[in-house]
């Protein structure tokens, strides 16, 4: 469970801010995870502000076939078709996180212990996560990451919102979070845990 953390290195969100505004989500395409919430709340994203690119990272082959046509449904419904970019799960996810602004955790149900969400925290990556499952660990709200309730796109919306508006929340949450990362998940902390 450790983050190999010179692979995850940090960037800080000041020095990657640049003229678009890249939201992402890195997960396997199940509706356990949440895309079509994602979605919705990017279409309001996309609303209030230009320049927002939506990347969507994940093993599109592997996904039930019903499952990628409801994304795709959805996306061409929301008129967003011009701002989402697909990235196959082959990529260097730490490479694709070096390239975000926001990372998204959308899930609707249970999961014991989100890596990406990990991975994006030591990265310097600002997180904003559906308050489920073991996410709720490593997320102290306003501090380590932004919460937002599962399954309610417009609350998501508006925690993203919340980074772009105020850079100095997403440095410091960005800060908070890579320490905390560095305290809990490091391979050589994970070891002394796992031999203790």
């Amino acid at each position: 469970r450790g983050v190999d953390l010179k692979k995850f290195s940090y960037t800080s969100p000041k020095e990657k801010r640049g003229k678009v505004f890249r939201v992402g989500m890195i997960s396997r395409f199940t509706p356990l995870k949440g895309h079509l919430d994602f979605l919705k709340a990017m279409s309001y994203v996309s609303r209030k502000m230009h320049n927002v690119e939506i990347i969507m990272m994940g093993d599109r082959e592997r996904a039930k076939e019903e499952y990628i046509k409801k994304i795709e449904l959805t996306i061409r419904r929301l008129m967003l078709g011009s701002i989402v970019r697909f990235r196959s799960s082959d990529e260097d996810v730490a490479g694709v996180m070096k390239n975000l602004d926001v990372l998204v955790s959308a899930n609707t149900g249970q999961e014991a212990f989100g890596r990406s969400v990990i991975e994006a925290q030591a990265s310097g990556l600002p997180v904003v996560a559906t308050r489920v499952g073991g996410v709720v660990e490593n997320i102290i709200d306003g501090k380590t990451g932004l919460l937002c309730e599962p399954g309610d796109p417009q609350d998501m919306a508006d925690r993203i919102l919340d980074y772009a508006r105020d850079a100095e929340l997403m440095e410091n949450v960005s800060k908070e979070a890579r320490a905390h990362v560095e305290e809990r998940y490091s391979i050589e902390k994970t070891m002394e845990m796992t031999l203790e």
